[in-house]
């Protein structure tokens, strides 16, 4: 297994000096490329540079770029690259969801998709008025983690048919994955328990936030004090995040062994991976492979099935080929 696009130690250097620039790691290769050229041949300083172009990581755009022009060796860098839509991608993964697939890169469709512009587009289009990648994007994530009220009061209650709507149609498995792992929520539990592949024991409890005052005699003040107990609840919404943060530690501890076992160090920081610029196409070959295996393994189904004590099944495309030739699963 290779990538689609392998690149060069400068090419993924420069790569990474294009992603410091704001939404510059949603757009392709070769544009990135092509802005790293442009930048890196500039007769002017660095501060000139940053006055110029929108560069979200200032400090990171500095370090990069000074690097590059120190002619040291590229590789020897440490560079890093994120997952798109982590959450989204082991959903899709989980129900077999091609649209949601095509959405977060896990199908590769000659362009570097963007969840979120995406959504976006189709809220504007439904609703005939702007909604921006900015505005949708705390929405969708947040209906996710499980909330209903987050959205609506961020969008607003005429919205919330084309929401519904695009998270029916557009987003279909994710949706239905996020649903199953909330109706497995157990009123007759204080903590919902399962195993991963790898033995990871998972354990989500479930808890109430209490508040008491403790009074302080000598100064006549009471200082209110809160803290958390495991209780029994009918209702919770806090069960899907908490599944899908579960798979996604799993894939990272994967993606890490993986790569140690192949003497390629790794520091990751939730779904980003950080790697000596020379070890960045391998990154990259890891991490479809290791999607592609969460993908054969059924995990969701894993999952649901210990979480409800019942086997559950349906049926679903398996994406582990697609994933394996995908271009922008890691950007």
């Amino acid at each position: 297994m290779q990538s689609i696009e392998q690149y060069t130690n400068q090419q993924y250097i420069e790569i990474c000096l294009a992603n410091t620039v704001r939404g510059m790691d949603r757009k392709t290769w070769t544009k990135r490329l092509g802005l790293a050229y442009e930048i890196l041949n500039k007769d002017c300083s660095v501060a000139e540079l940053l006055a110029e172009y929108d560069v979200k990581e200032p400090i990171m755009f500095r370090k990069i770029y000074s690097y590059i022009k120190s002619n040291k060796p590229v590789g020897e860098f440490t560079g890093s690259l994120d997952f798109t839509a982590s959450g989204l991608q082991l959903l899709a993964i989980g129900t077999g969801c091609i649209k949601t697939a095509e959405r977060t890169n896990l199908i590769f469709t000659n362009n570097r998709e963007d969840a979120y512009e995406y959504a976006a587009k189709e809220m504007t289009e439904t609703l005939g008025e702007e909604v921006t990648r900015d505005i949708i994007k705390n929405p969708l994530m947040t209906t996710f983690y499980g909330s209903t009220q987050k959205p609506l009061e961020l969008l607003g209650q005429e919205a919330m048919p084309a929401y519904q709507d695009l998270l029916e149609n557009s987003f279909t498995g994710a949706y239905l994955g996020f649903q199953l792992i909330q109706q497995c929520w157990n009123k007759e539990t204080t903590s919902h328990e399962f195993y991963m592949p790898d033995g990871f024991h998972v354990v989500l409890p479930v808890t109430e936030v209490k508040t008491v005052e403790i009074e302080y005699e000598k100064w006549g003040v009471k200082i209110p004090y809160s803290y958390s107990v495991e209780t029994k609840q009918d209702k919770g919404i806090s069960l899907a995040a908490n599944v899908v943060q579960a798979m996604d530690g799993y894939v990272c501890r994967e993606i890490i062994r993986e790569l140690h076992e192949d003497g390629v160090p790794v520091w990751p920081i939730h779904d980003c991976f950080m790697v000596k610029i020379k070890h960045m196409e391998h990154l990259r070959l890891v991490a479809r492979k290791v999607l592609a295996k969460v993908c054969k393994q059924n995990l969701l189904v894993d999952i649901l099935s210990q979480l409800t004590g019942e086997d559950q099944d349906f049926e679903k495309v398996d994406l582990s080929q697609s994933i394996e030739m995908a271009e922008y699963i890691l950007s």
